[in-house]
């Protein structure tokens, strides 16, 4: 007799996203909850929500949190998971096209990668 799977309490982030999300490096402040806003890095972005780093501790889900992308804020969200050091968080409201592409010109990570010469 062969077991059947358990069935998933949430579909993977990443593939049920409704908009997709570009690798940014925008440095911000995030409050969660009643808590002292603290300095974050946000790494993705998209309309409907970002990832961010911190040094958040004993954060939980659906914990509603406001974040300040750079100058741009407040936008108010909730915590959706937290993995490795990261934070995943879903905005209340969705960022205006217009907005989102002002963020945007922060542009991609700067690569950690330092060429070698021979």
């Amino acid at each position: 007799m062969t077991r059947r799977k358990r069935a998933k309490l949430q579909e993977n982030t990443a593939r049920s996203r409704v908009t997709p999300r570009q690798k940014v490096a925008i440095e911000g402040t995030c409050s969660v909850g009643d808590r002292t806003p603290e300095a974050v890095i946000v790494t993705d972005l998209g309309m409907r929500g970002c990832r961010i780093r911190g040094d958040a501790v004993g954060v939980t889900r659906s914990e509603p949190l406001v974040l300040w992308l750079g100058e741009f804020g407040p936008v108010a969200g909730k915590l959706k998971w937290a993995k490795g050091g990261a934070l995943g968080v879903l905005f209340d409201e969705p960022l205006g096209e217009e907005t989102l592409e002002a963020l945007m010109v922060a542009g991609p990570p700067p690569s950690n990668v330092v060429p070698l010469r021979a």
